[in-house]
């Protein structure tokens, strides 16, 4: 016996598919602006070379001040001020972490604070493996939580 095909389905009941036309199916192109066969360029990795070096050298943005007087108030509310070391601390993890947010970092501790060597795991895989024994002792890596 032969089955019926209904219109519109193909053999074992799946829907047809209508032929890639690029369009929507109110008639406006499926990618405004764009060939629809055209690939797109893959998103370039965020290049971290020039940020580093001595946190205390880059720029503080307004962001990490505000954030900055926001901690100090807070915990000055619960009858913990933040001064002098305490502060600096607050002070370098904010820029850290608007700088590097959500980022493996690999750095060293200075008398002026972190120094940052490298950032993401394939850099810091290069850094450390170029370590001598005594270097590698002085060397921290750790991840920025994300701004």
């Amino acid at each position: 016996m032969a089955r019926k095909q209904e219109a519109g389905r193909r053999p074992g009941g799946r829907a047809a598919q209508p032929p890639a036309t690029g369009m929507k199916p109110d008639g406006q192109p499926a990618q405004a602006g764009r060939a629809a066969s055209r690939p797109r360029k893959p998103a370039r990795a965020r290049s971290y070379k020039h940020l580093l070096g001595p946190l205390h050298l880059l720029k503080t943005p307004p962001e990490v001040e505000e954030a900055l007087e926001r901690e100090v108030e807070y915990m000055a509310s619960q009858g913990r001020p933040l001064v002098g070391v305490a502060r600096e601390r607050v002070f370098e993890d904010l820029k850290l972490r608007y700088y590097f947010g959500g980022q493996p970092i690999t750095y060293r501790q200075t008398d002026q604070g972190k120094e940052i060597l490298a950032v993401g795991y394939k850099d810091m895989g290069r850094i450390c493996r170029n370590l001598t024994p005594e270097e590698n002792e002085a060397v921290a890596s750790g991840y920025a939580d994300p701004w």
